[in-house]
């Protein structure tokens, strides 16, 4: 029996990919819903991975990397995160094979947000970033009460529900605060200059990487970078902002 089957799910197709593996779409029978499956290569973890995206797993190991994640997506409720997949259909949301781990959440068949925006007029573009900010702006308010920091909000991780809702889709990096953190992760591009000091960060980080993020949907690219990871981490750290010409002044 495959470790689909245990899962009473069929696979459909792959949808997209990450640093640990991929992101399968499956049918439940039982249910008629797809879900999506967070695929972690097992191999892939333990092997050649990307320092400032994988340290955690590194250090605590790949089954500490998915509980951590299920365990947070199990404690949060909110329209705008994706929700993991516990029900009668369900009964297990992780599932180990030899070769690989599995994560089990609801399937957000929109797209990534920012295909959305990107054939929109610069009007219009300015009125989505707007409403769409707003609903992350919730998500975040719904997730740091609970003590816990995401720590990579970034186009890639927003996807669009079939009613045109933003949703988080990635907590892979998330951890429960309880203090100061001092673990370097994320995307180099979205860190924030706490991250890069190594004297300890919380959650305020969030809303660093949430306006990373606005510029970039608004601009295309994010507004600290360069030739290398260190030069990009250098403009963080220097935080000399620098709007194009054009810019929204009510985005400012």
């Amino acid at each position: 029996m495959t470790s689909y089957e245990k899962l009473d799910l069929r696979y459909v197709g792959t949808i997209g990919s990450g640093t640990f593996g991929r992101v399968d779409l499956a049918w439940s029978e039982p249910s008629k819903q797809h879900y999506a499956v967070k695929k972690f290569s097992i191999h892939d973890v333990r092997g050649d991975v990307t320092l400032f995206e994988t340290i955690m797993v590194v250090q605590e190991g790949h089954t500490e990397y998915v509980n951590r994640e299920r365990q947070i997506l199990r404690c949060l409720d909110n329209p705008f995160i994706v929700k993991l997949c516990i029900n009668s259909h369900l009964r297990v949301c992780t599932q180990m094979d030899k070769f690989n781990l599995f994560l089990v959440t609801e399937f957000v068949e929109g797209g990534e947000l920012r295909d959305y925006l990107g054939d929109m007029s610069e009007e219009d573009l300015y009125a989505a970033v707007r409403f769409y900010s707003m609903e992350i702006i919730c998500a975040l308010r719904h997730i740091h009460p609970k003590n816990i920091v995401l720590r990579d909000l970034k186009p890639e991780n927003l996807l669009l529900s079939r009613d045109g809702h933003v949703k988080i889709s990635d907590f892979g990096l998330a951890k429960v605060l309880k203090g100061k953190t001092y673990t370097i992760c994320g995307t180099p591009e979205f860190m924030a200059p706490e991250i890069l000091s190594k004297k300890g960060y919380g959650m305020d980080v969030d809303w660093w990487s949430l306006g990373i993020l606005l510029f970039e949907l608004i601009t295309g690219r994010t507004p600290f970078s360069g030739d290398t990871q260190e030069e990009t981490f250098e403009a963080i750290r220097k935080g000399d902002l620098r709007f194009p010409d054009g810019f929204h002044a009510e985005a400012r």
